[in-house]
């Protein structure tokens, strides 16, 4: 247990309140104490029962002896039934985690940095401060030597969700009151520098970035949901319900890749991308993404250098690429422990199992060795027709038969 929170502690939620249950532990021994002398006193019982004549009349095989070797047999067969079924269940597990690995996140994660940048509450309480901060912010990286481009956005993809709300299409049929979309806030260079294509339309204009005119980039999911085979890109969004953009209607520019945002096990969402400067509540908290072309290291030094000659005040965590953020969701990190708890478990069913079935044959094999015993009669120097080879008899092995015959 203190070998699992040490690996992946950090992925897990609530780690530190994992514990071993000592009712549970108490438990389990309970019921093997039990289970030891019910077998201690079936076995006294079952010995009391056998009476020698009815041994010696059956060659050593009695009625309750064929009875117990065939409950033996079935008990050893479901030990090892259980055991192959963990196994299987651990393959499984194992092959999901693989083709786990192996979904398009729907970016490139090479190369590919983020950190987490908070801003003072006290002193950003204004939506129009926080958005120029940012915006300064990741212009400043984009100068950086070793940078091809940087941007930020509210919620990092994989590891966050949360705005969401439902959108008005005028011209379009109604849709399912159930459509949800999820709203996230981005700088310019967002899909630049994320490695997320664009399979329709443009990106932002300097005066959509500026909030002078309203627009939107939504997802393939989106898209097909909404626009089914038609091309969305012009076409007008009301948004309804939604106080951060103050219920505006926005122009539709592109369509963008699917990404996952809940995880790679979750099918990408309906999605849009607003540019930062239209978010009217302040978001003192975001998530700085940046593309480089050198080592990590100078890089981060030059973003801390460059966010505190901006904000003092302002913190800066959670620095990781985007492949440890994508190794370290949720649903890896899920997928990764149970597989691993469920291949020890069947590593550990197999050796029980197999010392199981090592006893059980071992114990039938001593059963019967009144059955293969030879003959008292034999005496030394007389083949005993078991080991002849060209002819020749292997005298040494009749001696041996009788003088432990006569011991």
């Amino acid at each position: 247990m203190k070998f699992l929170i040490y690996l992946y502690g950090s992925s897990l939620p609530r780690a530190t309140e994992v514990g071993a249950d000592l009712r549970l532990l108490w438990f389990a021994l309970a019921v093997t104490l039990a289970a030891d002398l019910l077998l201690g006193l079936t076995t006294a019982l079952q010995d009391e029962r056998n009476q020698l004549e009815s041994t010696l009349r059956e060659g050593g095989r009695s009625l309750g002896s064929r009875r117990s070797t065939r409950i033996r047999k079935v008990l050893v067969a479901l030990q090892a039934g259980c055991a192959l079924t963990l196994v299987c269940g651990s393959f499984e597990l194992l092959e999901s985690f693989q083709n786990l690995t192996r979904v398009n996140p729907g970016m490139d994660a090479s190369h590919l940095l983020t950190l987490h940048v908070a801003l003072p509450e006290s002193r950003y309480q204004d939506a129009a401060r926080c958005n120029r901060f940012f915006t300064a912010l990741t212009d400043r990286a984009n100068h950086l030597p070793g940078v091809q481009s940087a941007a930020s956005i509210n919620m990092l993809p994989v590891q966050a969700t949360g705005y969401n709300g439902d959108v008005e299409v005028p011209g379009l049929p109604p849709h399912s009151a159930r459509f949800f979309a999820e709203y996230r806030w981005v700088t310019g260079d967002y899909f630049r520098t994320m490695g997320i294509p664009l399979v329709r339309g443009r990106n932002f204009l300097p005066e959509e970035l500026s909030g002078a005119r309203h627009a939107v980039i939504i997802n393939e999911t989106m898209a097909r949901t909404l626009w089914r085979d038609r091309d969305p890109v012009g076409w007008t969004l009301k948004l309804k319900e939604s106080e951060a953009l103050n219920g505006a209607s926005y122009s539709v520019i592109g369509v963008a890749h699917d990404v996952h945002q809940s995880g790679l096990d979750v099918p990408a969402r309906p999605e849009m991308e607003f540019p930062l400067s239209t978010m009217s509540e302040p978001m003192t908290d975001q998530v700085v993404v940046i593309r480089t072309a050198i080592a990590e290291a100078p890089v981060i030094a030059s973003i801390r250098q460059q966010v505190r000659s901006l904000e003092s005040g302002a913190a800066i965590f959670d620095v990781n690429t985007m492949h440890e953020v994508l190794s370290g969701s949720y649903s890896i990190a899920y997928t990764r422990v149970l597989s691993l708890l469920l291949s020890a478990f069947a590593v550990l069913a197999l050796l029980i199992a197999a010392f199981g079935l090592y006893s059980v044959t071992s114990y039938l094999v001593t059963e019967r060795l009144r059955e293969l015993a030879i003959h008292p009669r034999i005496s030394k120097g007389t083949c005993c027709g078991i080991l002849v080879s060209e002819g020749l008899c292997c005298h040494a092995c009749c001696g041996y038969i009788q003088a432990h015959i006569n011991g």
